[in-house]
């Protein structure tokens, strides 16, 4: 992004911005603020939002600086934009460099009051406590003009609601998130204003951003290689090496969980792009996928994005709730694959609610269209016939269906129907 502020004559090391200021030397951007009159306890979803917001009801502070500015500023102290989230496309992590928040609370005089971090203005009502001091990632709004999926120009967090520069919860129009996986509709009632940081309304803040110090001289993530790989009396095993030059691997013991685990407890994030054995069965990649998923729940493994033609591991451990039709919001293709003596064949099965036979509280479905794909291909094209359609697909799949047979039949629907979610087709 080209930078756009105005260079100080008399200090060219600084730059400066309606509301922001930045400082390369001493790698600090200043943002200035004040506070809201969200009440102790309510919901909380932002730290800091533009002033065109209509959301101050529901954040701490507002600021007159653009949330472009901000993202500009940052960059001009040497920090690096990375990843937002993005769920359609798998990505549940934001990436980019990590950013320590701290404030400055003042009084009318602008004399400093008190000073803490953005984590301390947010309570958990599950732990009791204040955020942990983890910082926030600096991911960068997505652009408008670099998504064929949107429509319009420019830098989202400007153009739209809620013009959001720092959240509680990953949003991909923000400048700042939080540096874990927090889907707003999980964190909603859980996180709320701490009851010891509700300064009166428009109380001045000045808020400092600045690098946050990793825990180790290397960084703040380690990049593994991680296969899964068919094991005769466990059933699967994990082998991984830390991406290096040369790569390092994983002892085991203690095994790659234990080691995860214990990196997250230093405060790394340990991102890998599991690899599965092509003969794995269903019901192994059910195993391997679960022993993942507590990883990724514990907050002590970040899984990336598949390569193309291939499942992501959370295709393996669906949500239960998803496999019955009256408790889906919506109504996604099925495919039912079952095995025959040439291998597996699928039967499409597309589902809607039965309006005459429903009540208000019990809802009736029924099979609106069956569709028997002789092969993969036949699959694509009645995909292709249905757009607009939900791009999730639910299968439904014996336990001894091979990855290599799994892939083979659902790969080709990936570029569209990049979510999958299997389960195992028991009585």
């Amino acid at each position: 992004m080209a930078l756009g502020g105005t260079v100080l004559a008399d200090e060219p090391v600084r730059r400066e911005w309606p509301g922001v200021t930045a400082d390369r030397e001493t790698r600090t951007v200043r943002v200035e603020a004040w506070t809201t009159g969200v009440a102790a306890r309510e919901p909380m979803e932002f730290f800091l939002i533009y002033e065109r917001s209509g959301h101050d009801y529901e954040a701490y502070a507002v600021t007159p600086a653009r949330p472009s500015h901000v993202h500009e500023a940052l960059e001009f102290i040497g920090l690096g934009p990375g990843r937002h989230v993005d769920p359609e496309r798998l990505r549940f992590w934001p990436e980019g460099d990590r950013v320590e928040i701290r404030v400055e609370e003042r009084d009318g005089d602008g004399e400093i009051r008190r000073r803490y971090r953005a984590e301390d203005t947010i309570l958990n009502l599950e732990t009791d406590r204040a955020l942990p001091p983890a910082g926030f990632v600096f991911a960068g709004s997505l652009r408008l003009d670099r998504d064929d999926r949107l429509e319009g120009e420019g830098y989202a967090a400007d153009a739209h609601e809620p013009h959001a520069i720092v959240t509680f919860f990953n949003l991909p129009a923000t400048v700042l998130d939080i540096p874990r996986a927090g889907a707003q509709g999980d964190l909603y009632h859980v996180q709320v204003r701490h009851p010891d940081h509700v300064p009166p309304e428009g109380t001045p803040l000045r808020i400092l951003l600045s690098p946050a110090p990793p825990p180790v001289p290397a960084g703040w993530r380690i990049d593994v290689r991680l296969a899964v790989e068919a094991d005769d009396a466990e059933g699967f095993r994990f082998h991984a090496e830390v991406e290096d030059d040369p790569p390092a691997p994983v002892s085991d013991p203690p095994g790659f969980p234990a080691w995860a685990r214990a990196q997250a407890a230093e405060g790394l994030e340990v991102w890998c792009t599991p690899r599965f054995a092509e003969e794995l069965t269903l019901a192994t990649l059910r195993e391997a996928a679960g022993a993942l998923d507590r990883l990724v729940r514990r907050h002590d493994l970040r899984i990336t994005p598949p390569p193309a033609g291939e499942l992501y591991y959370q295709a393996f451990v669906p949500n239960p709730r998803f496999r019955d039709r009256p408790r889906r919001h919506v109504q996604p293709w099925e495919v039912h694959l079952t095995r025959g003596e040439d291998g597996l064949a699928a039967r499409m099965v597309r589902v809607e609610r039965d309006r005459e036979a429903s009540t208000a509280v019990a809802p009736v479905y029924r099979e609106a269209q069956q569709v028997d794909a002789a092969d993969p291909e036949a699959l694509r094209r009645t995909l292709d016939e249905t757009p607009g359609e939900v791009p999730v697909l639910l299968v439904f799949a014996p336990m001894d269906a091979t990855l290599a047979e799994l892939r083979a039949w659902l790969g080709p629907a990936l570029p569209t129907h990049p979510v999958v979610l299997i389960y195992p087709d028991v009585p």
